[in-house]
């Protein structure tokens, strides 16, 4: 010792032997026990043996040294998760799948008609080659409606006295130029070379059919487009169709804003492998001549309603 100082020897471990009896001298709800002596973690003796006891709280239990009550008040160690009842799953569903047979299988083949022949196998869109494909007579019309929402843009139509000109005129060259730029239009179409495009566009005045769409009279716009070729013109007939339509309501849309298109659809189609499509209420509205003037077939719901109506004369 230096300096009349006496230094104290601090130990760098507490005594392993002794009991820590500070918990239960604060703890007042452990006032007048015996302090428990806590197990050496460093004594050979202090190594819990391996119990057989198949209870895991029991082999925490003595490996720590506590007692029952400490056991009861302790949190659960356990996974209440690990020892809940496992709930019932429902038995799995299982589809009886009919045996696959030659004749019930679906034909899948190229140029099957039951699916999209624009799709490839991986669902990528593709151009369908047409060149193996036989060139015959293609024939497609089809129909577009414009309905006003006022009565001046058919007064104007009728008198006309539009500013931006004659409507029905110019609706009519708009179908034709729409008609031969389909393929710069619709991605997946070709070009064709096409043969003959008929715009017809006429103002309609208000009737009993659809009054509340007729109300202020309408334009009504047909197309027909006729090509010789390896694939139909039913798009070529939809575009000129379309472009008369819109050309209609951009001439007449300064002086209604409510006018809507509609009805557009294809009601006639001939030619090629499918063969003919034919719109049945418009074919017995057009009426035999309308067809044969074209050159084309007759369709039957023609030929039924005339059939029809020389019996209900030939009765009468």
């Amino acid at each position: 010792m230096t300096g009349g100082r006496q230094r104290r020897l601090i130990r760098p471990y507490p005594a392993l032997n002794k009991s820590k009896t500070a918990p239960a001298a604060l703890d007042p709800s452990r006032q007048g026990r015996t302090p428990r002596r806590q197990p050496d973690p460093f004594a050979a003796s202090s190594v819990p043996a391996k119990s057989t006891t198949p209870n895991p709280q029991e082999d925490v239990r003595q490996a720590w040294g506590l007692n029952h009550e400490d056991m009861e008040t302790m949190d659960s160690f356990i996974d209440p998760a690990a020892h809940a009842t496992p709930a019932k799953q429902p038995a799995p569903v299982r589809i009886k799948r009919k045996a696959t047979t030659p004749d019930a299988a679906p034909n899948l083949v190229a140029g099957d008609s039951s699916r999209l022949t624009h799709v490839t196998s991986t669902g990528e869109a593709h151009m369908v080659d047409v060149g193996t494909k036989p060139a015959s007579r293609r024939v497609a019309v089809a129909r577009a409606y414009v309905y006003f929402g006022n009565p001046e843009p058919f007064r104007l139509i009728f008198e006309n006295s539009n500013k931006k000109g004659d409507v029905l005129g110019v609706a009519r060259v708009a179908g034709i130029m729409a008609a031969k730029r389909t393929s710069d239009l619709i991605p997946l179409c070709h070009p064709l070379a096409i043969s003959k495009v008929e715009v017809d566009v006429r103002l309609e005045i208000p009737g009993p059919h659809n009054p509340s769409i007729r109300k202020f009279g309408n334009v009504a716009v047909q197309a027909l487009v006729e090509c010789v070729g390896p694939t139909g013109v039913e798009m070529e007939a939809l575009t000129a169709a379309s472009g008369a339509a819109l050309t209609v309501y951009d001439m007449c849309k300064a002086v209604d804003r409510d006018m809507r298109l509609g009805g557009i659809r294809v009601v006639y189609k001939s030619g090629g492998r499918s063969g003919e499509y034919c719109y049945d209420n418009w074919a017995v509205w057009k009426g035999r001549q309308w067809f044969e003037e074209r050159g084309l077939e007759v369709p039957k719901p023609c030929l039924v309603a005339e059939a029809s109506a020389n019996a209900g004369s030939d009765a009468s």
